[in-house]
C-alpha cells in the first residue's frame, strides 16, 4: 500500500454551485477520509453543476494529477445507495466488483449519495476495502478476476490480504463460448442465412387461415352486391312520380327472387329488407311515409297507398358494388389475414386461400435439472417454465411453435434432440445453461458442420 495516498472529493450539486445551498457532505466526507487515513493528501475539492459534460472535464483533469481515489457526491439517488450498501455490510470487499465503484487508469472513482449522513455510512462501509483496491492500482495487476466468486469474505475475517499479491496465483478466466454481440448484427446473420432460401407456400382452408400471409393480391371477381337491394321495409316506387296515390301492384317474396314484371309509373310494390329492387323502381319509401286508402273486399291485401313524401332517386336503396366493386383490389399481396378479412375472402367465394408457410421452430430445453411441471419436485430439481413460456410468446406472433421437449446435459441426448428436432423444424430454439456447464456449444460444432448460436 502506498506511504501516500491521494483523494479528491467531486460534489455534484445545482443548488451548490449557485450558491444556493450549502455543501455539507464534502466536509463530512474530508473529515472521514483523514480520521481513517491520517497521512492522507486531499489533492483536490470541487462543486460542479449536475452537468455532464462540466463532470466529464472535471474527472479527466484529476486522472491527469494521478489522484488515487476520487469521491463524487450527490449525483445518485440515496435509494439506490441504500441498497447496495445494505448488501456491502455483508461483504465489504464486494464494494470492487459493484456498480457504485470505478476504475481509470490507476485511479478508482467512488460515487457516493449527498446527505452527510449518507456519506458518513458508505464511507464507514468501504474504507476497509480501499487498502486492497489501491494495492491492486498501484501495483498495477493487470489480470483481475470479475464476475462471480471474484471476491468473497468470512464475517469477521480481516479484510486486508496477509499474503503478498505478487505470491497470489490468479485462477484461469472462465471461458465463454459466445462472444457478445448485438441485435443488429444477429439479425444480420439470420438474414444472410435465410435470404437463399427459396420462400415455400402452401394452401390452406380458408376456416385456417387466420394471421397467415397472402402470396398474391385478391381482386373482386364480381361486385358485391351483385343486384340492387332495400335496406328497409316499405314500398318500390319510381321517384319521377313523386308523393301521391298508387295502385299496390305486387308485393315481392321473402327468397330475394326479382320480380318478373317492371314496374309502371303510378305503381308500387310492397318491398321487405334485403328485396331486389324490381325493375323500374329507383326509391323505396318506407312504411311511416305511407297511409293505406284501399284494403281488397276481404281486407288481406292492400289496394292503394297514398306516398305522403316525395322520395329522391335511390333513397334507402343499397346500389350493386356498394360494398365491393367489381376488379377492385380487396386485399394485397403480403398483408395479414385478419378476422375481417376472412369475412370478405367468404364474400368473394374464396374456400382455399395460398399463403406462405410459416417457420416451424421448435423449442428445446436442455439440463439435467429440468423436469417437467406434472412431476413431483425432486430436490435440485425445477419445473420447465421457460419452454412452455417461448411456445407461447412465438404462437402469439403467429409463428408455428413445436414443444421438442428436455434433453439430458449430455452430448448424446443433445445430439439425439438436435437431430430429431431438424427433421421437423426449420429453427430450433434452445433453453439451457450458458456458463462453463453449457455442453451444446461443443456438441453441436461436432454434429453440425454449419450453426449459428446466439446465447442470451
Amino acid at each position: 500500500m502506498p506511504v501516500q495516498i491521494s483523494f479528491g472529493i467531486l460534489t455534484v450539486s445545482d443548488s451548490s454551485y449557485a450558491g444556493k445551498g450549502n455543501d455539507s457532505s464534502s466536509p463530512k466526507l474530508k473529515e472521514e477520509i483523514l480520521k481513517e487515513f491520517p497521512s492522507a493528501e486531499i489533492s483536490a475539492i470541487k462543486i460542479v453543476p449536475d452537468d455532464l459534460q462540466e463532470i466529464k472535464s472535471t474527472l479527466t483533469e484529476w486522472f491527469d494529477l494521478k489522484i488515487n481515489v476520487i469521491f463524487t457526491t450527490g449525483n445518485l439517488p440515496d435509494m439506490i445507495f441504500a441498497m447496495i450498501t445494505s448488501s456491502l455490510k455483508i461483504i465489504p470487499m464486494a464494494m470492487i466488483s459493484r456498480p457504485l465503484s470505478g476504475i481509470r487508469d490507476n485511479t478508482m472513482i467512488v460515487n457516493l449519495p449527498g446527505s452527510p449522513e449518507m456519506v458518513s455510512e458508505c464511507f464507514g462501509i468501504i474504507k476497509e476495502a480501499l487498502p486492497l483496491a489501491l494495492e491492486l492500482l498501484t501495483e498495477q495487476k493487470k489480470s483481475v478476476v470479475s464476475g462471480h466468486g471474484a471476491i468473497l469474505s468470512d464475517s469477521g475475517a480481516s479484510v486486508v490480504p496477509t499474503t503478498s499479491l505478487s505470491k497470489v496465483k490468479l485462477a484461469p478466466l472462465r471461458k465463454y463460448y459466445y462472444p457478445i454481440i448485438d441485435v443488429e448484427f444477429a439479425s444480420d446473420c439470420i438474414k444472410d442465412v435465410c435470404s437463399d432460401k427459396e420462400e415455400t407456400t402452401e394452401t390452406v382452408p380458408l376456416k385456417r387461415s387466420l394471421n397467415r400471409i397472402l402470396v398474391e393480391d385478391f381482386r373482386a371477381e364480381e361486385s358485391i352486391p351483385s343486384f340492387a337491394t332495400s335496406i328497409i321495409d316499405g314500398y318500390a316506387v319510381k321517384s319521377s312520380n313523386g308523393k301521391g296515390i298508387r295502385v299496390v301492384k305486387n308485393v315481392a317474396t321473402a327468397e330475394n327472387k326479382p320480380i318478373d314484371e317492371v314496374l309502371q309509373s303510378g305503381e308500387a310494390i310492397r318491398i321487405s329488407m334485403g328485396d331486389p329492387i324490381p325493375a323500374g323502381a329507383d326509391a323505396v319509401v318506407p312504411l311511416e311515409d305511407t297511409s293505406v286508402v284501399e284494403y281488397s273486399i276481404d281486407g288481406s291485401e292492400v289496394i292503394k297507398v297514398k306516398i305522403k313524401r316525395a322520395p329522391n332517386y335511390n333513397e334507402n336503396i343499397r346500389i350493386i358494388g356498394s360494398d365491393v366493386s367489381k376488379n377492385s383490389l380487396v386485399l394485397k399481396k403480403g398483408e395479414r389475414i385478419k378476422h375481417f378479412s376472412l369475412g370478405v375472402l367468404a364474400m368473394l367465394g374464396k374456400t382455399n386461400i395460398l399463403v406462405y408457410k410459416r417457420p416451424s421452430i421448435g423449442i428445446i430445453s436442455i439440463g439435467n435439472y429440468i423436469c417437467e411441471p406434472k412431476e413431483e419436485l425432486a430436490p435440485g430439481k425445477i419445473r420447465d417454465a421457460n419452454r412452455f413460456t417461448l411456445i407461447n410468446l412465438l404462437k402469439n406472433f403467429h409463428y408455428e411453435a413445436n414443444d421438442c421437449g428436455i434433453a439430458k446435459d449430455n452430448p448424446d441426448a443433445i445430439k439425439h434432440a438436435l437431430e430429431q428436432s431438424f427433421t421437423c423444424n426449420d429453427v430450433i430454439i434452445t433453453n439451457s445453461l450458458m456458463g462453463e456447464l453449457d455442453m451444446l456449444n461443443g456438441s453441436s460444432s461436432k454434429i453440425f458442420k454449419l450453426l449459428y448460436i446466439f446465447a442470451g
